[in-house]
């Protein structure tokens, strides 16, 4: 390596250290300059000098070795995850004794506590899992690592960094700052040995880096064709692990690398599990089971996950399920957004990759009302004016474009059949249509009960809308079984999906957030959004939001991240499941 790669790596390191020595204490300089005025602390300063000294002797292994000294020690980090169940006593004198000395640990603690509350059902134990954020600082704490994350080139000094970010994981305050390790210990898979530290992490003492081997080696492993024998069973051993985050992240990574475990396996750790893992696991079940099949919600506390947790083992264990077998998650390889201008009737259809680059971009007049993927996977397109309706293939991919099918009367969105027909969804009533559009029968009337939105179910019932908030549920053959109310749409267009369980995803554009209600319409799920114009459920159980500012992806915890922006009003999403090799 040459003086200048050295130079740039020891420098990052030396900020990052000075950055969390200063969290450590409650400072907020962002250099590694002089401390604040009106610190004191001789001592520390000594450990930041040997710090300065590391770096400007250019001694790397030096540098590392003072740089650990503002890290817990091994022995600090074993005792912390038995204060952290302490927070949960029924003992006030032992949850107050606990939090002190988490406090007194320092910002360390926070990563730790973090992981924590995602698998707490105590809502005391919340509370002052809570608290930490609040007395410790946590925005100092997160801009350090990030610092040393951004700043250090794992490519130019593979062992040492490697090892600085094995280290860190237990430690990472805040979402963002996982998802940045996350990405440079991925991208290390495919560097000389980094595919054998994430294995040897596999047992690590620390069930923080288990998981997260598994979650890169289980990423890493689907994307591969062959080779799966010694990675499956080194996963295979994980699987009953103590911790319920590695337990379940392994279950999981094990169905998508091709071995399923039996579905039972998924169901008891409903219980304990952190919320995003336990979405996953249910979204799975549900999908396993018929949407006739009822069984209790699972919500995030002690009650519901139980309740879930035990009403799916009763289930599993009926006469015949014992053959059901667990799928892989579906994956999607092609995303579309529709787009309204108004102003000048105008449209504009935009058709992604999975990794957000565009594939097609068509500008037409009138407004799009719905675009999908019909049976055979070809993207179509459905404009709607105040008379009429129409259904275009607007992408020639290898083959004739099939011909427009025109349809009567205003229409509010279309559902495509597996068979290549489609489900019509007027303001006024519900209309299917056969492939090619050759046959249009009348299959639900409403009369002057305007339908502001619809969805089709697997099983072909169809959820239906309405401007006065009223949701309702009919049967294939359109009799109607049940409704419920809800906030009325204030938006028109391809809003809601109906998803597995008779569950439904609805944009409540006027409350600004999206939800996910039972078929009862129970709220099950909400994530915050300003102005929610629709939403879809992707098959990894991240969910993907239209708003007036753009197109917004949200992961199975409901954490903010992806964007894609938009020329106009995104009004309907779709996205298409990859066809299998």
């Amino acid at each position: 390596m040459n003086r200048l790669g050295w130079t740039l790596i020891l420098i990052g390191l030396g900020l990052w250290g000075s950055l969390f020595w200063q969290a450590w204490n409650g400072t907020v300089s962002t250099a590694l300059g002089q401390p604040d005025e009106g610190e004191t602390d001789k001592a520390k300063l000594a450990k930041l000098a040997g710090l300065r000294d590391a770096i400007r002797s250019g001694d790397n292994q030096a540098m590392a070795r003072e740089l650990d000294r503002f890290l817990p020690k091994a022995e600090d980090e074993k005792a912390w995850p038995k204060l952290l169940r302490q927070l949960a006593d029924d003992n006030a004198a032992k949850r107050d004794a606990a939090l002190g000395n988490l406090l007194e640990a320092g910002p360390a603690v926070l990563g730790f506590a973090r992981r924590a509350r995602s698998m707490e059902t105590d809502l005391t134990a919340k509370a002052l899992l809570d608290s930490l954020e609040e007395y410790l600082p946590i925005k100092t704490t997160t801009g350090a690592v990030m610092q040393i994350i951004r700043q250090s080139d794992i490519g130019k000094d593979p062992v040492t960094v490697r090892g600085l970010y094995w280290r860190l994981v237990p430690h990472t305050p805040d979402f963002s700052v996982e998802q940045a390790l996350a990405r440079e210990l991925e991208l290390d898979l495919a560097s000389p040995g980094g595919q054998e530290a994430a294995k040897a992490n596999l047992t690590d003492a620390d069930p923080a880096r288990r998981e997260m081997a598994v979650r890169l080696l289980g990423g890493k492993s689907r994307e591969e064709k062959s080779g799966h024998g010694d990675l499956w069973a080194s996963l295979a051993k994980l699987a009953k692990d103590p911790d319920a985050a590695v337990s379940l992240r392994v279950r999981l990574a094990l169905m998508d690398l091709g071995q399923p475990p039996e579905p039972v396996a998924l169901a008891e750790r409903l219980i304990d599990a952190p919320a995003a893992l336990c979405r996953i696991a249910e979204s799975r079940l549900l999908a396993l089971a018929a949407d006739s099949d009822v069984v209790p919600a699972w919500l995030d506390n002690a009650d519901s996950r139980t309740a879930s947790a035990e009403a799916w083992k009763a289930w599993l264990a009926e006469p015949g399920r014992e053959k059901l077998k667990l799928k892989p998650t579906e994956k999607w390889d092609r995303q579309m957004i529709g787009q309204i201008n108004a102003n000048h009737n105008e449209s504009v259809l935009l058709e992604l990759d999975a990794g957000g680059k565009t594939l097609e971009r068509l500008l037409t007049n009138d407004q799009i009302v719905a675009c999908g993927y019909d049976g055979k996977g070809h993207a179509f397109l459905a404009k709607s004016d105040n008379g009429a309706a129409e259904i275009s293939w607007p992408f020639k991919r290898g083959e004739s474009k099939k011909e427009t099918i025109d349809l009567r009367r205003r229409v509010v969105t279309i559902c495509p059949w597996d068979d290549g027909g489609f489900l019509v969804v007027r303001r006024d009533g519900v209309s299917t249509s056969t492939p090619g559009g050759k046959d249009e029968k009348d299959l639900i009337r409403l009369g002057k009960r305007v339908i502001s939105a619809g969805a089709l179910a697997r099983d072909g019932w169809i959820a239906l809308w309405r401007d006065d908030g009223t949701l309702s549920w009919h049967n294939a053959a359109g009799d109607a079984i049940c409704e419920f109310r809800l906030p009325p749409p204030q938006v028109v267009g391809a809003g809601i999906q109906a998803l597995p369980g008779r569950r439904l995803l609805v944009p409540l554009v006027g409350e600004n957030r999206v939800v996910e209600i039972d078929r009862e319409g129970r709220e099950v799920r909400s994530t915050s959004i300003e102005s929610p114009l629709a939403a879809l459920r992707l098959p990894d159980g991240s969910t993907v939001v239209a708003t007036p500012e753009g197109v917004v992806k949200f992961d199975p915890a409901d954490r903010p991240g992806a964007r894609q922006r938009t020329d106009w009003l995104p009004v309907a999403l779709s996205a298409r499941i990859a066809k299998k090799n």
